[in-house]
């Protein structure tokens, strides 16, 4: 770990064994990359789990506690943001005070090279090396804000919902296939499409149903089997609150207008 008191830059590179806890700084600006393990982040009365391969900062203020489980290795700086930084996170705020980005594999690369790069400046301690090093902390804000919006643009979240159109798939593992935790796969999508997953996939679930009911003879509870749905009441109560009206409501409307548009054989 190097400590530089007089210059507000606090950067190290540490293992957590198993039941390790401490508080964090509060008093600046937290940037973390998480490199391996799992850790509980506590602030402000609210608790956070953070895995491998992510990147998170903490705004100065609330008291944080991390706690590890078994074993977590990280690196972290403090820093001074007000001061010496000209950008701003453009990152998920997982929680308030806290921002995240799971980056994909290549940009994951690229900033545990920036950050082992501000640890070796500020064990060398050259001339220059304060700016140096807050040149290269702005740089690590900035390949967070550029990973943020490529999620946003779609490089994660729309090859999300056409996995959540398979109805079989697990969110969570959709959220993992995407690099993401639970809660910022959960966000990015709501931001994205204006819907949670889950209610996007209800939607899908009953567009599916809706196709069935035009062009199958199936029944309800054979169309609820399909659909991987354990009962056909709630196919039915969902499909109603969906739609205004029940599913045999809805294949009657339909093969009646099928019927009234169909041609008729000249006599």
């Amino acid at each position: 770990m190097v400590i530089q008191t007089g210059y507000e830059v606090y950067v190290g590179k540490l293992d957590f064994r198993a039941a390790h806890s401490h508080y964090g700084d509060r008093r600046n600006w937290n940037l973390l990359l998480s490199l391996d393990g799992e850790l509980r982040l506590e602030i402000d009365g609210r608790s956070l789990t953070v895995g491998p391969e992510t990147l998170f900062m903490i705004a100065p203020g609330a008291p944080r506690k991390f706690v590890v489980a078994s074993f977590w290795q990280t690196y972290f700086l403090h820093f001074n943001m007000d001061r010496h930084i000209n950008v701003r996170p453009e990152w998920n705020e997982s929680s308030p005070g806290v921002y995240t980005v799971l980056p994909t594999p290549a940009d994951y690369a690229q900033m545990s090279r920036v950050f082992a790069e501000v640890y070796r400046v500020c064990s060398i301690r050259r001339h220059g090396w304060y700016l140096l090093a807050y040149t290269l902390i702005q740089e690590l804000i900035l390949l967070g804000n550029m990973a943020c919006h490529a999620s946003a643009l779609g490089e994660h979240i729309e090859p999300a919902a056409r996995m959540l159109e398979d109805l079989d798939e697990n969110i969570s593992e959709i959220a993992r296939k995407c690099s993401m935790s639970r809660t910022s796969f959960f966000n990015m999508f709501r931001s994205t499409f204006g819907t949670t997953p889950a209610r996007y996939r209800e939607r899908q679930m009953l567009i599916q149903a809706q196709a069935l009911l035009e062009n199958t003879d199936m029944s309800i509870k054979e169309i609820a089997q399909n659909l991987n749905i354990a009962h056909p009441c709630y196919l039915t109560a969902r499909f109603h609150r969906a739609f205004g009206m029940s599913p045999r409501e809805y294949r009657k409307s339909r093969r009646g207008e099928i019927s009234r548009t169909a041609p008729t054989c000249p006599k």
